[in-house]
Formats: C-alpha cells, sequence, structure tokens
C-alpha cells in the first residue's frame, strides 16, 4: 500500500480547493447538481460544493463565498 503525498492543510497533493463567490456557485452547481453531475462524469473528478459553514477564514462575510474542491485519482 503506497502513502498519499499530502500537501498544506492535509490536503492531497492532487486536490485543488478554490474559493468562489456565492452569485457562481448556482452556475457550477446548476439544477439539482447536474453541471456538477457532468464535470463528475467527464472527468473522472470528484468535485464537492462546501457549505457555507466550512468557510475558511479568508471568505467574505458579507457574501455567500464557497469553496469547492476538486480531486483527481492518479
Amino acid at each position: 500500500m503506497q502513502a498519499g503525498n499530502t500537501g498544506a492543510g492535509g490536503v492531497d497533493a492532487n486536490t485543488i480547493r478554490l474559493l468562489i463567490a456565492g452569485s457562481q456557485a448556482d452556475g457550477l452547481i446548476g439544477t439539482s447538481g447536474q453541471n456538477l453531475e457532468q464535470i463528475r462524469s467527464s472527468s473522472g473528478a470528484t468535485v464537492n460544493v462546501f457549505a457555507q459553514n466550512q468557510l475558511p477564514p479568508c471568505a467574505s462575510a458579507q457574501e455567500s463565498d464557497r469553496v469547492v474542491q476538486v480531486s483527481l485519482s492518479l
């Protein structure tokens, strides 16, 4: 068994987290998660949109910012 390559914050090296404006989150997610499902199936990536209570301290308190995490299996 091979150990994972872990980067800053305990996140795997093949994972990226993006802070996006809440106004863009709806477009990314799509109706009933349709856009996310299409991204997942076409790329093989795992895509998660974190809940607003899971935001890092750098997120804007006045916006409805969201964190999107994208992971690829290598």
